[in-house]
């Protein structure tokens, strides 16, 4: 019997890969050997080795990881005459290989990884996407910027690849390829707020002629569940507009769907002082502090994500109030 037939040989049980994530309680060594030595169908074990990989790399084990799912790769890559989905299979190892290496910040050893993964399939759009990451990590920029337009090709759909494109171009200060391939993305998914936030700030900063009162109203016209930066992006969008109590109600609506998070407080300390509500903005600056037991890191950490929306000027001031506030609350206690 052939390499591929055996690799193509039914299990006497079919097992879900859900299963083997939850239950299975083989290592990712057991796994890998059982593969090769065809007793499971890589089909039905690759998300619980995928998953297993990880746990090993989270917990500092990234080569012997790769050691464990170099002999997977050459298995597939001695199958003669491979077939679609196994040359698909090869392509997914070689990627988790690079994977865990870009998550080792090994950035120029994940390159070789992702190509050879490309190499075998080229009709695959994440190793381009992931290569494209390596690539930019290392300097090489235009090699980037190919990778994620032969992604973009392949998968317009992935949206997010767009607002990354976007800002290689901006940091390469070439402003109509950024403002082009946001009009890209929106015309894809014109409900993208991301998207018409990059051109709201965009428009704002370069004082172009473009109705960014038109944007503003279709980030505003959006429903869905919203992440934080999202929410964020609607309150600067009514702050922007004067709307200081919509932007209230949406601070609320925001604290109801998420009760956990506390950039509701951050947004309410620049909404109560855009509105020279200074009691209720010392008040809002008080919460914020506590709600992070006035550690300094978890304060920076969540203004620098206030910034990424409000700006960095914004950012400054209100962090220097806090953190200001956290001394003097902290100090206190840690005096009694």
């Amino acid at each position: 019997m052939s390499q591929t037939n055996l690799y193509r040989k039914p299990l006497l049980k079919t097992i879900t890969s859900a299963d083997f994530i939850k239950n299975d309680k083989r290592t990712l060594e057991q796994l890998c050997i059982e593969t090769v030595n065809c007793r499971v169908s890589y089909e039905d074990v690759s998300e619980a080795i995928e998953g297993k990989a990880y746990e090993m790399c989270e917990n500092g084990n990234v080569d012997n990881a790769i050691n464990h799912l170099k002999p997977v790769a050459e298995f597939f890559e001695s199958l003669e005459n491979k077939n679609d989905e196994q040359c698909r299979d090869l392509a997914d190892i070689y990627l988790l290989i690079g994977q865990m290496l870009q998550f080792a910040l090994k950035y120029e050893e994940s390159i070789h990884w992702f190509s050879h993964s490309i190499i075998v399939d080229d009709q695959y759009a994440v190793p381009y996407h992931n290569l494209a990451i390596s690539y930019e990590k290392t300097g090489k920029v235009d090699s980037a910027i190919r990778c994620l337009k032969q992604e973009l090709l392949l998968a317009p759909g992935n949206y997010y690849s767009y607002l990354i494109l976007s800002e290689i171009y901006k940091r390469q200060k070439n402003f109509t390829a950024y403002e082009d391939c946001l009009h890209q993305l929106l015309l894809r998914d014109p409900e993208n707020i991301q998207g018409l936030f990059k051109l709201i700030k965009f428009y704002e900063k370069n004082e172009t002629n473009a109705d960014v009162s038109l944007l503003y109203k279709k980030v505003l016209a959006v429903t869905k569940t919203f992440s934080s930066t999202e929410w964020l992006i609607r309150i600067y969008v009514l702050s922007g507009m004067k709307q200081y109590s919509g932007a209230l109600d949406t601070i609320q609506q925001w604290k109801i769907s998420d009760p956990s998070t506390t950039m509701v407080c951050l947004a309410k300390v620049y909404i109560y002082g855009c509105m020279k509500k200074v009691a209720l903005r010392n008040r809002a600056v008080e919460e914020f502090v506590q709600r992070n037991s006035g550690k300094i890191d978890k304060i920076v950490k969540k203004c620098d994500e206030f910034g990424s929306v409000f700006g960095s000027g914004i950012k400054g001031r209100i962090e220097k109030n806090i953190i200001k506030r956290a001394l003097e609350l902290y100090s206190k206690l840690a005096e009694l």
